[in-house]
């Protein structure tokens, strides 16, 4: 009798727009969020890269020095402007009208100290147009320029070369990592890029579970609205069978939801990489490429550990859409089920945002463990581990307690599908929320 209720079930929930819909617009809207997000970073970029390329030189020292520095900068590849002197404000609109973002002001005495074997003293205006996060990136690469100045002319007095001034040690950086046993041929800020995906993939672990429960609150509470719940209480079928069929019936749908959710972030970061990091230029000098270190990942993800993510997903799954039934049923119409679910929803939102953003050294033993038995936030904390150090040794007892859980719940759940514990509880519940509406 469960195979007809599933096929039901799964037809009902894939005819439904309330369902499918908001799993599609997602798989939709994350490219184009990408888009919205990469082309203004890019062209923010882009424009900081142009303007470090053309730049105005105030030259209040007149020496042979300062003159010697303007030349090292136009063979250096940049475009370079000399600007009147003035007052400050004065020169700045100079700069602005001729679109230079960075001036660089060599005072009196500039010559004199480096002659003297003193540290030199610049004032290096930036003209923004508006704050940004990009905004100044331009001046780095120049005052190195200029320190690479003052540098090649002390190693020329010495008679010792330049490039051991600039670059006295050579360094080969590795990197341990101890929870994972693994070496890096580079050092830890290569490892940078993984921060973010210790970020978004539990997160994208969290949105999966949420959008779960909402579509199975939603999806049982359209049955109540319709009145199609209680006609199949009321037909010779084990409550036990129509709690199962529904089940596995979100259970099946919500797969092809979490699917899609994946699919849409699989074309977010293609989207991204493509339009912003495929093609942006480096923010560096002229003629100095960006070094940038490639560890190798392979040995960072045990297949051990990603074994062991793909049940716990499941079971987080599952999990929601016994809660979400729950709720549901629970209510009479969708309205009641979105006021429950919003609450509802804190249980994984806070646990979930504790775990992407606090240390593993900050979770403690309890903590952890109680993080990693609870259903919903068992998948969050081990996508986690699993990109920023290693699960647990006992990851697996773990995984075992939320099968328990899970089974608890629908045990509690098969419980309370009955037309008449129904009809008491969405009777209370719907008088609770009148009375909360009240007060406020």
């Amino acid at each position: 009798m469960i195979v007809p209720l599933l096929a039901k079930e799964v037809k009902d929930l894939l005819r439904d727009p309330r369902i499918l819909v908001p799993f599609i617009l997602s798989a939709l809207i994350l490219p184009v969020v990408a888009l919205v997000i990469s082309v203004p970073m890019k062209s923010a970029v882009e424009q900081a890269v142009r303007g470090a390329q053309n730049i105005g030189v105030v030259d209040l020292d007149t020496g042979a020095y300062s003159k010697a520095l303007i030349q090292w900068l136009a063979r250096a590849g940049f475009n370079v402007t000399e600007i009147p002197p003035g007052s400050i404000e004065s020169i700045a609109a100079a700069a602005s009208r001729r679109g230079l973002r960075v001036v660089v002001i060599l005072p009196e005495g500039f010559s004199t100290s480096i002659a003297q074997g003193r540290p030199a003293n610049i004032t290096v205006l930036s003209v923004v147009d508006e704050i940004s996060m990009f905004s100044g990136v331009e001046v780095q690469p120049i005052v190195e320029q200029v320190k690479n100045f003052y540098i090649t002319l002390i190693a020329n007095k010495s008679g010792i070369n330049p490039q051991v001034l600039l670059n006295p040690v050579v360094y080969k950086p590795q990197t341990y990592i101890a929870s994972k046993k693994t070496f890096l041929p580079a050092g830890p800020t290569s490892l940078a890029g993984l921060l973010m995906a210790a970020i978004l993939v539990p997160m994208v672990v969290m949105s999966i579970s949420l959008v779960v429960m909402q579509m199975s609150a939603t999806s049982m509470a359209v049955e109540n609205e319709e009145r199609t719940l209680e006609t199949l209480l009321t037909m010779p079928v084990p409550p036990r069978d129509i709690l199962t069929a529904k089940l596995l019936g979100m259970f099946i749908v919500s797969l092809v939801g979490s699917a899609l959710e994946l699919v849409g972030m699989l074309l977010y970061f293609l989207v991204y990489f493509a339009t912003f990091l495929g093609s942006a230029p480096a923010i560096t000098a002229p003629g100095q490429p960006m070094p940038v270190s490639f560890p190798g990942l392979a040995d960072l993800f045990p297949p051990q550990s990603m074994l062991l993510l793909a049940p716990s997903l499941l079971i987080s799954l599952f999990f929601a859409a016994a809660l979400g039934v729950i709720v549901g049923a629970l209510s009479r119409d969708v309205r009641i089920a979105n006021t429950v679910m919003s609450p509802l929803g804190m249980l994984v939102v806070l646990p979930s945002y504790f775990v992407v953003f606090a240390p593993s050294n900050m979770i403690g033993p309890v903590l952890k463990a109680v993080l990693y038995t609870f259903p919903l936030t068992q998948p969050t904390i081990l996508a986690k581990d699993i990109i920023s150090s290693s699960p647990p040794p006992e990851a697996l007892i773990y995984v075992v307690l939320s099968i328990a859980l899970t089974l608890g719940l629908v045990y509690l759940t098969s419980s309370i599908i009955s037309l008449e514990t129904l009809s008491k509880v969405q009777y209370s519940l719907e008088k609770a929320i009148a009375k909360i509406r009240r007060t406020k």
